[in-house]
């Protein structure tokens, strides 16, 4: 079973759905402002989050079944 599961996930802009932001790593993450690049607006963490809420269900969703997976194969493992 792996040790590790974390996943990168592209958010796109809500208004042209480029993929390239700009913001400040010295701010803390839910503080920051988001610019997209690709049309130069500005977003909240939590505007950029709820715009891209099926993107990451989806990831939540398919590391969810890769976990279970490895589980099932290692309880198989396990009881043979």
């Amino acid at each position: 079973m792996k040790s590790n599961y974390s996943r990168q996930i592209s958010l796109m802009c809500p208004t042209c759905g480029s993929r390239d932001f700009s913001f400040d790593n010295g701010v803390p993450e839910e503080s920051r402002s988001y610019v997209c690049t690709g049309c130069e607006l500005e977003f909240s963490y939590q505007e950029i989050y709820d715009s891209n809420q099926e993107i990451i269900s989806r990831a939540i969703d398919e590391t969810k079944r890769e976990i279970m997976s490895d589980v099932k194969k290692k309880f198989k493992r396990m009881f043979k």
